[in-house]
């Protein structure tokens, strides 16, 4: 190859003094000398840097589909939060809270029609959530047990619920079902301890679970009434009082008040209980009214709480009075129903030490009509 008309590497003959390069021949050698560097540079490069990941495709793993589940209707009973010591949605506490914190105490009726899907926390399942079992109760609490279902014609479930830890614990709450049976009316006790959903049956645990497994406010403890129940066969009348252990005689007594209130009424159609001849006395006798007609109450069967109270109004004296702890205590009314249930609970099953408030209104009335 030749550069400025000489070709790279030819050497003069007459240079004295040994061979000088050329300035061609200096130019074409720096030109190989970068030319072999690029090339240096580049193996060095492709040898210390590394190829390119090979694309590889990969097929997604389906996600697997939803599991189609039923909508629920809301039903009254979730609007309101419950006790501190697990009673909660659609449930009644053990006792009314000092203000300015009244405890609330929920309508303890599952709002679900007979033949509906249940509405209010978990559906029916065929695992009920574990219940402690206390079949084996102590010998004293077990003779009181038998006695009171003889007494009184009903049947208190044991095998498989929770009446406490050890005969103390056991006795006292077993204890509040029978002061609860004995402090109320004959003519009621008779009209719910053998009603259309067959005998009155209690129950104790703290799953809020009743007799078939059933859940309608959650995996939680709860206190509250029912007439049916839901199992894998589907819904069914029912006449049972679902308690959490350590519930009072009061407690107790506000829900047999809620049996007594749907002793003719439709399994879970508890909006009917409102509009009864014997409600509608109780509500003038009191200072509730009802604010629409009989028609636009039913058609909130379904409905929130909040709707349902929304159609009554109460113009009667404050439902505040001193618990035995001596704090201004207050009942949750929301609406007739309720009012109906803790004040009747109130009345007749009160703590010892309680002295009741000044409401003959309600006492009155009670004494009239509930014997």
């Amino acid at each position: 190859m030749a550069h400025g008309g000489r070709e790279d590497g030819t050497l003069p003959e007459t240079q004295r003094g040994g061979w000088k390069p050329s300035k061609g021949f200096k130019i074409g050698m720096s030109g190989v000398a970068f030319f072999a560097g690029i090339l240096t540079v580049a193996s060095i490069i492709a040898a210390t840097t590394s190829p390119e990941p090979s694309v590889v495709a990969v097929t997604p793993t389906p996600s697997p589909q939803p599991t189609t589940i039923a909508p629920h209707r809301q039903g009254p009973g979730d609007e309101f939060a419950g006790e501190t010591g697990g009673a909660s949605i659609g449930a009644s506490p053990n006792a009314a809270q000092a203000t300015p914190a009244p405890t609330a105490t929920g309508l303890s009726v599952p709002a679900l029609a007979a033949t509906a899907t249940p509405t209010v926390g978990q559906d029916w399942t065929a695992t009920p959530a574990p219940t402690a079992s206390s079949a084996n109760l102590a010998p004293a609490a077990a003779a009181l047990l038998a006695n009171v279902e003889a007494r009184y014609g009903v049947l208190i479930a044991a095998d498989g619920q929770d009446w406490g830890n050890g005969e103390a614990e056991q006795l006292r709450n077993l204890g509040a079902v029978q002061v609860a049976l004995q402090a109320l009316p004959d003519g009621l006790l008779s009209e719910i301890t053998s009603g259309q959903g067959g005998p009155l049956t209690f129950l104790s645990n703290e799953h809020g679970q009743t007799a078939s497994g059933w859940q309608p406010y959650g995996d939680r403890a709860a206190n509250y009434y029912t007439n049916e129940d839901h199992g894998p066969d589907g819904s069914h009348p029912a006449n049972q009082v679902v308690l959490q252990p350590g519930s009072t005689a009061q407690t107790v007594a506000h829900e047999l008040i809620h049996a007594y209130q749907l002793r003719d009424t439709v399994p879970g159609a508890f909006v009917s209980a409102m509009l009864t001849p014997e409600m509608k006395s109780f509500m003038q006798a009191t200072g509730w009214k009802q604010l629409t007609t009989d028609e636009q109450v039913l058609a909130v069967q379904t409905g929130s709480w909040d709707a349902i109270n929304a159609l009554f109004s109460y113009e009667g004296h404050p439902m505040s009075y001193v618990n035995e702890y001596g704090s201004v205590a207050t009942l949750y009314v929301p609406n007739p129903l309720e009012a109906f249930a803790e004040a009747a609970g109130l009345y007749y099953a009160h703590n010892a030490a309680i002295t009741l408030p000044n409401w003959a209104d309600y006492w009155a009335w009670f004494d009239a009509n509930l014997n």
